[in-house]
């Protein structure tokens, strides 16, 4: 059996105003160990530096692992455009059991960055605020686990460059919706670049098996997931069927399908999204939603909120 893992840590590192890493270590650690799993895919690890010229590394990562299984992983970290290490915030890392074939950051590799004139913004790049995390795994059995890492933009209004340093809110409604729209845009976009790279993936190996991992920051029948799926009930197509990802958590009873709680809405965000021959070896899929805080009250407690308010979701194959 292999189980396949995905859990948005949240800005975990130390930076100030931060909760003590210590603390969130104590509380993070015990749910990563009970997670069990083969390969793990993290969103939002946070990179830190000795120096102003040190290089960034990612050691309250290291000491979250230190003394668990995943200590001894091969890890891959998603880079900045330059290609050169980590970036300070939000970075994806996956931990592999098995050896990685290859591990590459996309970011643009498939959709080159487009722009939108909007008469508030003018002339704006949307560009994407993280790559894409691509490792090839090789199995016991010397097949090979594609698997991406991704955590899209979350479906807030991009800010114009004059209002960042206010506090005062939007001046006015359209403002606001031209920013909203400039983060959908983001969003969307990187999402149909995972589709690219599934694309290519499957055209070279049309057996191959593939998930896509992470938050989307978007539902099911939102926009990013469903492009990433494409799914026959979209495409309408019967000869695309083998093209489709399956959403794994589908499998889960609907009163437990949920990774975030915002308010009174308890929705899912972070997905599995599997080639069909990789969901057709799956055994089981648990969303570990048990002890969820609503985001808000996660809010109020500042740096006193030491877990996380994403749930992890875990899948269990049979890989013969």
């Amino acid at each position: 059996m292999l189980r396949l893992a995905t859990f948005n840590l949240e800005s975990f590192g130390e930076r100030r105003g931060a909760p003590p890493l210590d603390a969130r270590i104590a509380v993070l650690r015990p749910r990563l160990v009970a997670l069990g799993a083969d390969v793990l895919c993290l969103q939002e690890i946070d990179a830190g530096r000795a120096g102003p010229e040190a290089p960034r590394v990612l050691d309250a990562l290291d000491r979250l692992l230190h003394g668990t299984p995943y200590a001894s992983f091969r890890r891959a970290v998603s880079t900045v455009a330059s290609g050169k290490g980590p970036a300070d915030r939000h970075n994806l890392v996956t931990l592999s059991r098995m050896d990685f074939v290859d591990a590459v950051s996309i970011r643009h590799d498939f959709l080159p960055v487009q722009s939108l004139d909007l008469p508030h913004f003018g002339v704006t790049a949307i560009d994407f605020d993280r790559p894409l995390l691509h490792c090839s795994i090789r199995l016991e059995d010397g097949r090979l686990l594609d698997v991406v890492n991704l955590h899209l933009r979350a479906p807030l209004a991009v800010l114009p460059e004059e209002m960042r340093s206010r506090a005062d809110g939007w001046e006015s409604g359209v403002i606001w919706a031209e920013g909203y729209l400039l983060a959908s845009l983001k969003r969307s976009g990187q999402a149909l670049e995972a589709r690219y790279l599934v694309e290519r993936i499957l055209a070279e190996r049309p057996d191959a098996l593939i998930a896509v991992c992470g938050d989307f920051n978007a539902r099911s029948l939102e926009l990013p997931v469903r492009l990433v799926s494409a799914a026959q009930r979209d495409t309408h197509t019967a000869r695309l069927a083998t093209a489709e990802l399956v959403a794994l958590a589908d499998r889960v009873p609907a009163e437990h399908r949920f990774s975030v709680r915002y308010g009174e809405d308890a929705v899912l965000v972070d997905h599995i999204l599997t080639s069909r021959s990789l969901a057709a070896v799956c055994r089981g899929v648990d969303i570990h939603n048990q002890t969820l805080i609503e985001e808000e009250s996660a809010e109020r407690l500042g740096a006193a909120f030491v877990d996380s308010t994403h749930a992890p979701v875990v899948a269990t194959f049979d890989l013969g």
